[in-house]
């Protein structure tokens, strides 16, 4: 139970925002995806992260990063990153990833993130929002 007053841990947000994505019936196709591997909120710079990253299976997010997120975004970020682990991007592209990762990596982000917005627009307006990086 919540209690007024108090502020959610970014674990307990975690988990909060993976059960709204499952309870909503848009991303409810996303359940099994999202209980692959593990999803943990790391210590910031932990392996180089400063935002959000996954190995195509489990899922670090930086702490500072989400806490500085709005539900909304948040929300986008695990979607995000639960898209890399649909699409296997990090086995199906390996050939891309091992030429230049950066950039495989900004091609993989910009299909994902137009898919997301252009799903987003069409139904659920507002359930997500992109964040901001900078």
């Amino acid at each position: 139970m919540l209690m007024i007053g108090k502020t959610l841990t970014e674990e307990q947000r975690l988990t909060k925002a993976m059960a709204d994505i499952i309870g909503n019936t848009n991303y409810i196709a996303l359940a099994g995806v999202l209980m692959m591997g593990d999803h943990k909120i790391i210590e910031d710079g932990y392996r180089g992260c400063r935002t959000a990253m996954t190995n195509g299976k489990d899922v670090l997010y930086s702490r500072t990063f989400v806490g500085n997120l709005s539900d909304a975004e948040f929300r986008f970020l695990i979607l995000h990153e639960s898209y890399h682990m649909l699409y296997r991007h990090l086995t199906t592209y390996r050939h891309l990833y091992d030429e230049d990762a950066r950039r495989a990596n900004m091609a993989c982000d910009y299909v994902i993130n137009l898919k997301l917005i252009d799903f987003d627009s069409q139904s659920d307006r507002g359930f997500i929002s992109m964040p901001k990086v900078g």
